[in-house]
């Protein structure tokens, strides 16, 4: 018998076997161990023209499955090696997510929402886009049952009946996340990493400090002994000087905020003491930071930061001296930063850096 070949044609109807046969061409996609570059391309164009083929269909449940089994196809992912045509392949996938969002937010069977999230969960292998379903499962589902997936796999890690996915964890860190639960991500963090780990402590103290929760972020860090590796150092301060921050003890938050800027000259660092010293202090730093570490190109972080500080006549003065520069940079940073500073009613600034924008030509070719 002749094994059955993925198709990348679709059909012309929506009868029930045209749509049984897109169910069995993903799941041939989903088995598929290797695609040349031309079988990705043509891959693209069936999953983009498979999107407009869902929206008829006048079942949600069946829809709410294919697009499932189109989330599940996403190993074909590590096949691509053309970085522009991965970022494409990853948004059409993302646009799916928000496809199955829509539709799953006014679903009524919440049962079948859960047991489909379980079985995504549960998938071998997955990218990124794909974790943003439960990045916002509350969009969807109600807590309680979030939560029934969530313990099913922090079962499954705990009693090591069966090792889950690298997948499955970063799902399990997304619900977390999204359920804004970092007790949970603490037992899933720490059933894995078993000798709780610098990196695995800085992961969990991080997710209770992003929710507000100081005394677990403390109780956390207290597990860390001894000198800190220069590889975690900087985050570990990071988390430090906010702490102290969030307790009102400003100025130890100041004292560990010039250490870590002094060690870590970052821009994200020089931010943080700026907003703990004085207006005139804080310009004078950003000079220093200037003339110290910057070249005569535009740096987009720097940038960001003046804008962020609203220190508007500094960015000024910062692209009067390398402002041809900004044409170096990619189009949708500096569209953001425009639209940013268009939004705060720097509408001179937002004019002066979008005029440098240069938009690449429309990439008519395939990527075979």
């Amino acid at each position: 018998m002749a094994k059955n070949k993925i198709s990348w044609v679709l059909p012309k109807d929506h009868s029930e076997n045209a749509i049984k046969s897109v169910f069995e061409n993903l799941n041939l996609i989903q088995q598929t161990t290797a695609l040349n570059a031309k079988e990705l391309s043509s891959l693209f164009v069936y999953l983009d023209s498979l999107y407009e083929f869902i929206v008829p269909i006048q079942d949600v449940s069946v829809q709410l499955r294919m697009i499932e089994e189109v989330l599940q196809t996403d190993l074909v992912l590590h096949f691509v090696e053309d970085l522009e045509f991965f970022e494409e392949f990853s948004e059409l996938y993302v646009d799916f997510v928000d496809f199955f969002l829509d539709l799953a937010s006014g679903f009524e069977d919440k049962d079948f929402l859960e047991e489909m999230l379980r079985n995504i969960a549960f998938a071998k292998d997955g990218a990124d886009p794909k974790s943003f379903l439960f990045l916002s499962v509350q969009e969807f589902l109600p807590k309680e049952k979030a939560f029934h997936i969530l313990n099913d796999i922090l079962e499954k890690y705990e009693q090591m009946k069966a090792y889950p996915s690298e997948f499955t964890f970063e799902a399990a860190k997304a619900l977390t996340d999204g359920l804004n639960a970092p007790d949970y991500y603490e037992k899933l963090c720490f059933s894995v990493d078993k000798n709780k780990s610098i990196p695995s402590l800085l992961n969990v103290a991080n997710a209770y400090y992003d929710v507000g929760d100081i005394p677990n972020t403390k109780r956390i860090l207290s597990e860390i002994q001894g000198p800190i590796d220069a590889l975690y150092e900087e985050d570990y301060l990071d988390l430090q000087v906010g702490i102290a921050s969030q307790e009102g003890k400003q100025k130890e938050a100041l004292a560990l905020a010039k250490t870590l800027y002094q060690k870590y000259p970052k821009e994200f660092n020089l931010g943080r003491l700026c907003q703990l010293v004085s207006p005139e202090e804080a310009q004078n730093l950003l000079r220093q930071h200037e003339k110290s570490y910057l070249d005569d190109s535009v740096c987009e972080n720097y940038l960001s930061l003046l804008i962020g500080l609203e220190e508007f006549d500094l960015a000024n003065e910062y692209l009067d001296q390398n402002e041809e520069s900004l044409a170096g940079i990619e189009a949708q940073i500096l569209f953001n930063i425009v639209e940013r500073l268009e939004s705060i009613g720097q509408i001179e600034l937002a004019k002066r850096i979008e005029k440098w924008i240069v938009e690449e030509p429309e990439d008519l070719t395939s990527y075979d």
